[in-house]
């Protein structure tokens, strides 16, 4: 179908630090209310992670004593559905009723990482089943987000060795090495990824990650048909993502996290003579 009188009247985006302020909320709805049924479908898996991630931080506030963060917009879910899961599984996407009806009795044993990791895999197992665009684009996230992990484990002796989806030598990168040519060929944004990672500067290093995801979308051939408005969807969350990067101390909130997390992680047992 073609959507260019919905494309055409949709907000201009820049990653310029002094565009407009766009209401997010608004321009999403609008977006929503005029795509076929089908499509509509579709568009909420560009808007599903920020209801698990959402859902994600009750679990973890609830269980992990972990400190409550401010509710992540535009989403599919309102927080009362979230914090009342128990009676609101019919209006969840699948993939997150399956997270629920099947580790619910673990949301305490599991560590947070291991509930992220869980509910993620869930999701990636959903969206490849979807529109090659909507799988395509979540293929590509999840290898920049795994090697972020590589470079992120290196710098953090705590964490746990990152697995890849294509099996790679984690130890390959990171670390002060250098970057194998296969791997600049597959990822050719892994230098100044490590850069970025690097310099343990979490704004930093959401605004490149964004930068790399901008740059892929920019790729997008076709005109005004429904890629044309998922990629204008993703630039969308990618903007609004840095405007509240510019409105909220993110190296406070990540210290504090990161504190948090270094104190629930379960030191092995040692013999008490």
């Amino acid at each position: 179908m073609n959507y260019y009188y919905l494309i055409a009247g949709l907000p201009d985006l820049s990653l310029d630090e002094d565009s407009p302020i766009i209401d997010t909320e608004e321009v999403v709805d609008t977006i929503r209310r005029n795509l076929t049924p089908a499509d509509e479908a579709q568009l909420r898996y560009l808007i599903y992670p920020n209801d698990h991630r959402n859902f994600l931080n009750v679990l973890f506030h609830k269980f992990h004593s972990f400190p409550p963060l401010p509710f992540i917009t535009p989403t599919t879910l309102t927080e009362s559905d979230l914090q009342n899961y128990h009676q609101q599984q019919s209006v969840f996407p699948s993939y997150l009723g399956e997270f629920i009806s099947s580790h619910e009795d673990q949301f305490t044993t599991l560590s947070p990482r291991q509930l992220e990791e869980t509910l993620w895999e869930l999701f990636y197992d959903e969206v490849e089943q979807q529109d090659s665009f909507i799988a395509d684009y979540f293929r590509f996230n999840r290898q920049l987000k795994e090697m972020a992990a590589i470079y992120n484990a290196a710098n953090y002796s705590f964490l746990s060795e990152p697995t890849t989806t294509e099996d790679r030598e984690v130890k390959a990168i990171g670390g002060g090495r250098a970057i194998p040519a296969t791997w600049l060929r597959d990822y050719p944004y892994l230098e100044d990824l490590g850069e970025s990672v690097n310099s343990k500067n979490p704004d930093r290093i959401a605004r490149f990650m964004d930068q790399v995801r901008w740059h892929y979308l920019e790729d997008v051939s076709g005109f005004f048909g429904r890629e044309q408005v998922f990629t204008y969807t993703l630039k969308l969350l990618i903007v609004v993502r840095w405007q509240q990067l510019a409105q909220v101390p993110g190296t406070t909130r990540f210290e504090d996290l990161l504190t948090t997390i270094k104190e629930t992680i379960q030191q092995p047992k040692t013999s008490v003579l």
